[in-house]
C-alpha cells in the first residue's frame, strides 16, 4: 500500500509539473536585451585570431597571405556609425606589416550582422562589451570569406 501511495505521489507530481515557459522560474530574455549596441563598439578592437579552413591563425601567416587579404583584422576609430579596418589588407605588404585602411565605412549593426557599407559583412557569432566573434560572410574574393575572427576591445 505504501508503494502504491508513493507511485501515486510521484505520478501526480509529474502531471502537475509543466515544461512550458510560462511556468519557468528562469525569466525570458527579450531579443532587444541580447548582443551589443553601436555605442558598445566605440573604440578600437584588436585581432586575436582567425579560424579559417580548419586552421586557427594568431598572427601573420605566410602561406595564407599569398592568396588572401584581411588575414589579421582589427577595427579602429569605431564610432556609433563609422569604422576603419586595421589589417594586413594588401597582399603586397611585407611580412607582419599591417596598416589602417584608407577608407572610413559607415556601418549598420543588428543582432546578427555587422555591415560595413555593403562592402564587407560579418555574422555576429558572439558579442560582449570586451570580445567580438565575427564570421565574414561577404567581401571580395581576396578575403577569407567564411572565416571567423575573434577580437578584443583595446583598453
Amino acid at each position: 500500500m505504501k508503494t502504491l501511495f508513493n507511485l501515486l505521489l510521484v505520478f501526480s507530481l509529474i502531471l502537475s509539473t509543466s515544461c512550458s515557459k510560462e511556468n519557468s522560474l528562469v525569466p525570458d530574455v527579450k531579443p532587444e536585451q541580447t548582443g551589443i549596441t553601436a555605442n558598445d563598439l566605440v573604440g578600437n578592437w584588436n585581432f586575436v585570431s582567425l579560424e579559417y579552413q580548419g586552421r586557427t591563425i594568431y598572427g601573420y601567416d605566410a602561406e595564407l597571405k599569398k592568396t588572401k587579404d584581411f588575414v589579421t583584422l582589427g577595427l579602429r576609430e569605431v564610432t556609433a556609425s563609422t569604422l576603419r579596418f586595421y589589417c594586413d589588407c594588401s597582399i603586397y605588404l611585407n611580412q607582419g606589416e599591417t596598416k589602417l585602411s584608407d577608407f572610413t565605412y559607415n556601418y549598420t549593426l543588428s543582432k546578427t550582422e555587422l555591415n560595413a557599407d555593403n562592402v564587407i559583412k560579418f555574422e555576429i557569432i558572439s558579442a560582449s562589451k570586451t570580445t567580438l566573434k565575427l564570421k565574414m560572410t561577404y567581401g571580395n574574393t581576396n578575403m577569407p570569406i567564411g572565416g571567423t575572427y575573434t577580437l578584443k576591445k583595446a583598453i
